[in-house]
């Protein structure tokens, strides 16, 4: 249990981290930590950013964006077969600020060697002598940031904003109203309700630089385009998903796979009408100007998704979604279905429908707008989190 790891940890690293009092900390400077942090295609980094964004513009703070690099190193790895490691970008380590969005970010990166109980040590002297107003952790599993709750509060932002996350840390933001069953989850792991803040999950989007013609990415021009998008592709295309995009792929339809899907060229063999009429155009720099040669974004049955689904619904293509998951969360019920048959129903429908394929359009637009509002729902929730924080010192 992340408990049980967290007490290990504080017992081995020997230190007294007592909580520091509100009167005591510097009201104006928040850092914010990240296990990972890597580059503008990434969607848990743009979180970060965006966050970092809103707390140095809308709120007026001082802020430190720390890489403490805990998620999949090699460190104390157990040796299987086909282990995965984490992407770690070495190049960042010389930078002391990144840029987004024309905000410089004051930055530190830790090397890939976490959890080390030096770097750890260290971290949690500064955070110490710095006393900052609270901490922001970008996803709640970070031991760093369950150890320095023992002194700072801090706030965890849910990465699967459509789950929550299990967590030590004071608060936690979600994505989306509870459900019971959160509440049954929430009783059994000790974790007060309030200690939930709910608020809408919003998103950056990296800005269009290109533009390209159907024909340049082997697209075909009369086509219904279908665009799916991931980075555990080669998990999430069952064979169940594929056998009904095999089914329909021969009425003129063409599907555009991006992100990382690696057995695609393996998968496709056993699937001779989808390779014939679909692509896999791998990681894209730039999102956006494919999707703008693309009428619709398809998700199947998985937790991911999240960001990409916003950017689809941006350049206006509906989206048709499994009622599960990151993506369901985002789009909202004018995009969602219970299964796979009702899924490629709809899809007939959007394509030979003209009108309500342009009044779904025209909500999915609506609904970007509304997720891409990067500040108002974030600072609403940080407010939200001062005022239980009075309360609390209050009691």
């Amino acid at each position: 249990m992340l408990s049980e790891v967290v007490t290990e940890a504080y017992n081995m690293l020997d230190m007294d981290l007592k909580p520091i009092e509100e009167k005591d900390r510097d009201k104006d400077l928040v850092i914010v930590i990240a296990d990972q942090i890597l580059n503008s295609n990434h969607a848990p980094t743009k979180t970060a950013f965006g966050r970092c964004k809103a707390l140095i513009e809308k709120m007026g703070k001082k802020v430190l964006l720390i890489n403490t690099a805990e998620s999949l190193s090699y460190e104390g790895a157990i040796p299987f077969y086909d282990a995965k490691k984490a992407v770690y970008f070495e190049e960042l380590r010389d930078c002391d600020s990144l840029e987004w969005e024309g905000v410089s970010i004051p930055f530190f990166q830790y090397e890939q060697n976490m959890p080390n109980l030096i770097n750890i040590k260290g971290l949690l002297l500064f955070i110490q002598k710095n006393r900052p107003a609270y901490i922001i952790s970008v996803g709640g599993s970070s031991l760093v940031a369950n150890l320095a709750n023992k002194m700072i509060p801090v706030i965890s932002l849910s990465l699967c904003f459509s789950d929550i996350d299990i967590t030590l840390t004071d608060y936690q933001i979600v994505g989306r109203n509870l459900t019971q069953e959160d509440r049954d989850i929430l009783q059994e792991v000790n974790y007060e309700e309030n200690q939930i803040i709910t608020s809408q999950f919003t998103f950056g989007l990296k800005e269009q630089s290109k533009h390209y013609t159907k024909s340049q990415l082997g697209i075909p021009e009369e086509q219904f385009v279908i665009s799916i998008i991931g980075a555990r592709l080669d998990d999430e295309m069952t064979e169940p998903f594929l056998n009904q995009l095999e089914k329909i792929v021969e009425q003129g339809y063409f599907v555009v796979f991006m992100g990382l899907y690696e057995t695609y060229d393996k998968k496709m063999e056993g699937y001779p009408l989808m390779k014939k009429h679909s692509i896999y155009l791998g990681f894209c720099s730039d999102v956006l100007a494919i999707l703008e040669n693309c009428d619709i974004y398809l998700n199947p049955y998985r937790k991911g998704g999240g960001s990409s689904c916003v950017e689809a619904m941006y350049m206006g293509k509906p989206v048709i979604s499994i009622d599960f998951g990151d993506v369901s969360t985002n789009v909202g019920d004018d995009f969602l279905v219970k299964d796979y048959d009702e899924m490629f129903d709809l899809l007939a429908h959007y394509k030979e429908d003209i009108l309500f394929y342009e009044k779904q359009s025209e909500k999915a637009r609506k609904r970007a707008e509304l997720l891409l509002d990067e500040t108002g729902s974030f600072e609403e929730a940080v407010i939200e989190f001062e005022r239980r924080e009075r309360e609390k010192n209050r009691e």
